[in-house]
Order: structure tokens, then C-alpha cells, then sequence
């Protein structure tokens, strides 16, 4: 029953895997109450549900050309530029969700080791972790961070002197 529900949904309806797998997890949670929580179901068939495969997408990289276009295109003369260039350097080179790079504070850089240490609670995973930088990423770091000396949180100083 359940399967031909799925193919319905997949086949019928043209509906995406990820919608899917989301309405599979929705009836399985409630057959899964329906039969531990109730006793309304005799077997424990939530567990037959399996999520649909879906394809995974690729995410294509910036070539190196397409980097030094995108930094030449900066104007870091200006307060704003600077910043944006430093955000790139940092993004580009540790691979960083920018929700984790925008949770920043100074104490979460090591600048002498060359680290970002993310704390748990700020990561998406909720795992912490430390990520290195490069030479050239720490000394326009460490130059941005000077600039912005009266602010704890670097994000603090992205918002109090220009928007991104």
C-alpha cells in the first residue's frame, strides 16, 4: 500500500525525492504513534519505510581564474571592499557555512596557529571543530582585525560599519 503510494507521489505527481522523503517521514512518525502510542496497529510497519534515493547535486568549484577575477574585482581601498575581500579569503579557504563565519567572535580565532575553532553550538552539525588557514588568509585576517578592534563579535563590526 504504502509502496504504491510512494511510486503515486513519484510517478503521478512528479514530485521531487526530497518532497517525498518528507512526506514518508511525516506517515511514518504517525504510524510509528499509531502502533507504539495507541496500539492501533498490530505490526510495527513504520519500520518498512524507507526513504527515496535522490540524487545528489554536484557542486561545481570556482576555477583558480575565476578566483582572481572575483578578488580583482574588489575595491579593498574602502572599508566595505576590505571586508568582502577577507570574507572571500576566509570563505575560500575553509570552507565555512557563512552562518558559522557571521557566529564568529575573536576568541574563536587562534591567529598564532593559523585556526578557526567553531564552537558546537555553532555549527550546523553541532560539532565542533577546528579549521586552518592559510598564511596569506591569516595576515589579511589579523590586518581586519585590528581595524576592527573595539568589536568582540566580528559580525558586530560587518553590521555597525556598512552592509554586505
Amino acid at each position: 500500500m504504502f509502496c504504491g503510494w510512494i511510486a503515486y507521489m513519484l510517478e503521478d505527481l512528479e514530485l521531487a525525492p526530497n518532497t517525498v522523503n518528507i512526506r514518508v517521514r511525516t506517515m511514518r512518525a504517525f504510524v510509528r504513534y499509531c502502533y507504539e502510542e495507541k496500539g492501533w496497529i498490530t505490526e510495527p510497519v513504520h519500520r518498512r519505510f524507507k526513504p527515496v534515493k535522490s540524487p545528489m547535486d554536484t557542486v561545481e568549484a570556482f576555477t583558480p581564474e575565476e578566483v582572481k577575477r572575483l578578488l580583482a574585482s574588489i575595491d579593498d581601498s574602502t572599508y566595505v571592499g576590505f571586508r568582502s575581500k577577507v570574507i572571500i579569503f576566509v570563505l575560500l579557504d575553509t570552507m565555512v557555512r557563512v552562518s558559522e563565519l557571521f557566529d564568529l567572535k575573536r576568541t574563536n580565532l587562534d591567529m598564532k596557529n593559523g585556526i578557526i575553532k567553531l564552537d558546537a553550538a555553532d555549527t550546523k552539525t553541532r560539532v565542533a571543530r577546528s579549521v586552518p588557514l592559510s598564511p596569506k588568509t591569516v595576515r589579511i585576517l589579523n590586518e581586519y582585525i585590528t581595524e576592527t578592534a573595539e568589536f568582540e563579535s566580528i559580525i558586530y563590526s560587518y553590521l555597525m560599519k556598512g552592509s554586505l
